[in-house]
């Protein structure tokens, strides 16, 4: 496995819990938008993540930010 390829743990605990924080949000507003409950809202993000070879970190925070995935 390429090295590059491998995402680096967080920083600090502050840095872990802001990224949970944006991907909460990002799920609350698929949840909300689309009428679906939780675990499809994370099934749609995960998919566009694995999709885009992007973590799900960047595709919830674009998400938050731009309202599209």
């Amino acid at each position: 496995m390429d090295s590059s390829s491998v995402p680096e743990p967080p920083a600090s605990t502050a840095e872990a819990a802001e990224k949970r924080r944006v991907i909460n949000v990002a799920l609350g507003l698929v949840m909300f938008r689309h009428n679906i409950g939780q675990d499809e809202a994370m099934e749609l993000l995960s998919g566009v993540s694995e999709r885009t070879g992007r973590s799900l970190y960047d595709v919830a925070a674009d998400y938050v930010e731009h309202r599209r995935i």
